[in-house]
């Protein structure tokens, strides 16, 4: 047959007949002596420990027989103490080994014993594990090892029923038994270097092994995974490590007058190591057999593949660049088929050299110059700067957002988005510049011929705003924007790749610093880089070795005292430095993957913590905080739902996330998607330090949030700030127009709770209620917390938001006089306030003669303030006055006296606030909405 002449079938034909029936061979050769070796190795140490099981059950029923037989004694049998010792006494000096037997009645009182009682009462032992078991299931048995009380030893304690002459059960015999006396009956057998024996009880107790560094004999090392797998298969082999972390073949066999199993291991590289070896030698031989073969396949095949070499030349001619030679025509069809390939080969490739020549140096996405092309243009730039005394920057560029772009539209999209990318630097950048692509949406940008600094930030800023652009994709517009890192050479006299590493070190402080920033390479700015990196390291191997943990901070109704939640806030307790908060390590992880493993983290301790709380009868919601990159990752739902799957007893609703409003508006469209799907589950969200943000009121509307957060820096200081306080206000409107809850963090003071009761706000959280605390200390807490007595006044005053301005002007006036304060004690008299002699150039004096006098003149509490007032501003006039003429101490003595006429000001202020509070009353209650109902 033709196809059988054919060059292919004579050369397949031969390596096939000469090497692959060795090698089969061979190999099944190897792995049956491999299997013979541990088979016989299982067989031997399954003979061992049923020899070694068969020993402890006849020790250990020879006990049982002894202690039947006591128990049928009839002074035995009545169990009274002062006619059972006796045989006690006798029974002990016949069987030395009996030298604590003990006899039990029913209630566990030990009324006869072979040595003293210990403070010369009866010992109770109703609450051991044995006695419990005995009483359950009254037959000999033998208990888990504990530590004996006289003794101070491991022991084990059999145990055999004494009955009546009804043969009912009247009581027990106890025998403690030091594990040491287990070891006789299987020491006898000589063990291999490496070889551990022992015995473990049903329920993981080590009673006894051949060798116990670590002092495990009499624990409970039920979780060991070699103890687990010795009490699953009972009687057979099994395979696991050991304590010493050494991986064994294990034969186990079961003792059944005690329930043990006795288990026998020898190291598993013991037993390959020989199979290797065996199966090196049967290799080597069987490998020089084959090389034989080889050798005469490859004669053959070169008398066969002679042909060939006329094609094989006809590709050196080429490689030494004659590009004119083909390949023959000529000999079997095979060959012909080859050559005339071949021949079409070169062809082609003399078509496309310029192309694979522009491919070897460039982007085959963009077209933009690759790695390799850009390592030449920095060195010839280097060079010219250093002949021209110009100066040459090197950019690192990477695009911001660019994952959720490409994980929402796909990667075609994102192949689109690069080339417009690559095409709007090129036409930003003059002629002698480069632009090249080092992969992913990471750009290297070389600024030639540069005077100055300037130069660059110019030229940098012009592309930025080329690049924030968006890019449009049918009927939707893409927005990006890039960070830039630049490292400047000579100012950096460093190589180019050096020049490249500090580029994209300033590139991620660009990153973090806002995204969208352009950041130049400084030393300080590497050592925090390389801080950060080693911070992240650490971060890693913290998440393995399990040494982060989340801490609660309680969330309060402030109005009724009732606990509503917590939030989780995660902690790192590092080996070296101790308890970290998330300050001190969570910028690090911030924009990697790491952010994920944490924010993963946080979620199911969270989670399971809940399930912990519920179980203990404590129903509390959990917020956790959601980076906006855990949040958009393309498998966050998934995770989610097999999460929720993992803790089935936990209802969704006990989990609210929260996320950065700022976070949250950037992203707005794939967040607020993420947002419903969550809610579907029942999930809330939280805007979490809401009015740092955009606070756009366009952009709330979209984001289903169901509680805006005000952040802490509002609530700390709207004591003594009356934006703050403003600010606070505002953001309580909003909730209430846009039906949300609300919620304060920050409150660290009581007065921090009032003023917040009296603008509508009940929902709190911050120092003032309770610091951050570990899981198990959140129960007791809430168990025991009571609310302050002065919120649940606050919180029966409802105020009408005309009078809110009176709040305010108590924050107003402690602003004043703190300011006056500390221009006095510093010296300083340039920053003073305004009008110090004038009442009412002041705020608050301005308030009190405008818009106060309208809503209050009628009351005396607000007539009374005046002259109250009228002092603060004399004192401190005085004191300037001192001030201005160098007698500074005597400005200073008299900050007291004006501390005290500010706090009789403030005083009167809540007289008249309670005043003020009647009258609302009358005019009728301030209207809340659910700005008071956090979801």
């Amino acid at each position: 047959m033709k196809v059988l002449q054919t060059l292919r079938a004579h050369l397949f034909a031969l390596v096939f007949a000469t090497l692959l029936p060795g090698a089969i061979l061979l190999a099944y050769s190897i792995y049956e002596d491999t299997q013979r070796s541990i088979s016989e190795t299982k067989n031997s140490l399954n003979t061992l420990v049923r020899i070694t099981a068969a020993g402890t059950s006849r020790f250990l029923a020879t006990n049982r027989e002894s202690m039947e037989l006591f128990a049928k004694r009839p002074l035995v049998r009545v169990l009274d103490g002062s006619r059972c010792d006796p045989v006690i006494h006798d029974f002990r000096d016949l069987f030395p080994r009996f030298a604590n037997l003990t006899t039990i009645t029913l209630d566990g009182t030990a009324i006869c014993s072979a040595v003293p009682q210990p403070g010369g009462k009866p010992v109770n032992v109703g609450k051991t594990e044995w006695f419990q078991r005995a009483l359950a299931k009254p037959e000999f048995l033998a208990g888990n090892p504990f530590i004996g009380p006289i003794t101070g030893r491991w022991v084990s304690v059999l145990v055999a029923p004494i009955r009546d002459q009804s043969d009912k059960v009247a009581g027990f015999v106890g025998l403690p038994l030091d594990l040491d006396l287990y070891a006789p009956s299987i020491e006898g057998t000589k063990l291999a270097p490496g070889m551990r024996m022992g015995i473990v009880s049903a329920d993981g107790h080590l009673v006894w092994r051949s060798d116990d560094p670590d002092k495990l004999i009499g624990k409970d090392i039920g979780d060991l995974p070699s103890v687990k797998a010795a009490i699953t298969v009972k009687d057979g082999n099994f395979e696991a490590k050991g304590t010493d972390g050494v991986p064994r073949i294990y034969a186990v066999a079961p003792i059944p007058e005690a329930g043990w199993y006795a288990y026998i291991g020898i190291p598993s590289a013991q037993i390959y190591d020989k199979a290797t070896r065996d199966a090196r030698e049967r290799g080597i031989y069987g490998l020089l057999g084959l090389l034989a073969a080889l050798v005469l396949a490859v004669i053959l095949a070169r008398r066969i593949a002679r042909p060939i070499s006329h094609i094989s030349g006809a590709a050196r001619a080429i490689k030494d660049g004659d590009k004119t030679i083909r390949a023959p025509l000529h000999g079997p069809r095979e060959v012909i088929e080859v050559a005339g390939e071949f021949n079409t080969m070169v062809d082609a490739w003399m078509k496309s050299a310029e192309q694979l020549q522009f491919l070897a140096n460039h982007d085959a996405l963009t077209g933009l110059p690759n790695r390799m092309l850009l390592a030449d243009r920095m060195t010839q730039a280097i060079a010219r700067s250093v002949r021209e005394k110009k100066l040459v920057a090197v950019c690192f560029l990477d695009l911001d957002g660019f994952k959720p772009i490409n994980d929402q539209y796909g990667h075609e999209t994102g192949d689109h988005l690069l080339i417009e990318v690559g095409t709007r630097i090129e036409s930003s950048l003059r002629a002698w510049d480069t632009v090249a692509r080092l992969g992913g949406d990471e750009f290297i940008l070389i600024l030639n011929d540069l005077n100055t600094v300037v130069e660059v930030e110019q030229a940098l800023a012009r592309l930025q705003t080329v690049l924030t652009t968006p890019y449009h994709k049918e009927d939707t517009a893409i927005a990006f924007s890039a960070s830039i890192g630049v490292a400047i050479y000579p100012y950096d006299d460093s190589d180019p790749d050096t020049l490249l590493r500090h580029a994209d070190h300033a590139m991620y402080v660009a990153k973090q610093a806002g995204k969208n920033q352009i950041s130049f390479f400084d030393a300080q700015q590497e050592l925090r880089v390389r801080e950060w990196h080693q911070l992240r390291d650490e971060i890693r191997h913290g998440l393995l070795h399990d040494e982060f943990a989340l801490y609660y901070q309680p969330k309060v109704n402030m109005r009724s005292g009732e606990v509503v939640g917590a939030e989780a806030l995660i902690r790192w307790r590092h080996p070296q430095r101790g308890l970290l908060a998330p300050g001190q390590f969570l910028p690090a992880a911030e924009e990697t993957q790491l952010m994920i493993a944490l924010g993963d983290w946080v979620l199911r301790e969270a989670l399971r913590q809940i399930d912990i709380w519920r179980r203990q009868g404590l129903s509390l919601r959990v917020s956790v905080n959601v980076a906006s990159m855990q949040l958009q990752e393309a498998d966050f739902m998934r995770k989610l739902m097999a999460l929720l799957k993992d803790f089935p007893e936990v209802p969704p609703q006990l989990i609210e996330m929260e996320i950065l409003e700022s976070a949250a508006l950037a992203e707005i469209k794939s967040v607020s998607k993420i947002m419903v799907w969550c809610k579907d589950l029942g999930i809330d969200f939280a805007l979490d330090d809401f009015g740092t943000g955009y606070s756009s009121l366009a952009y709330l509307k979209q984001l289903p949030a169901a509680t805006l957060k005000i952040d802490q820096s509002f609530i700390r200081d709207m004591l003594e700030d009356p934006d703050s306080l403003a600010i606070t206000e505002g953001i309580l409107g909003l909730a209430r127009a846009f039906q949300r809850g609300a919620i304060a963090e920050g409150v660290e003071t009581v007065e921090h709770g009032i003023i917040l009761l009296h603008m509508g706000c009940d929902f709190g959280q911050g120092y003032g209620i309770a610091r951050p605390m570990p899981a198990p200390d959140v129960a007791a807490w809430a168990a025991r917390y009571r609310v302050d007595p002065r919120w649940i006044a606050a919180g029966a005053a409802e105020w009408n938001r005309e009078d809110f301005p009176l709040l305010a002007m108590e924050a107003e006036h402690r602003r004043w006089v703190n300011r006056l304060t500390t221009c006095i004690e510093s010296g300083d008299v340039s920053t003073l306030p305004q009008q110090i002699e004038n009442d009412q150039a002041c705020n608050f004096g301005h308030w009190y003669r405008s818009e106060g006098a309208l809503h209050y003149s009628h009351l005396p509490e607000f007539r009374a303030i005046e002259p109250l007032h009228r002092r603060v501003h004399e004192l401190g006039a005085a004191m300037v006055d001192a001030m201005r003429k160098g007698h500074h101490q005597a400005a200073r003595d008299g900050i007291h006296e004006l501390q005290a006429a500010r706090d009789a000001v403030l005083t009167a202020l809540h007289h008249l606030q309670a005043a003020v509070l009647m009258a609302c009353h009358e005019r009728g209650p301030l209207n809340r909405s659910a700005a008071g109902e956090p979801a």
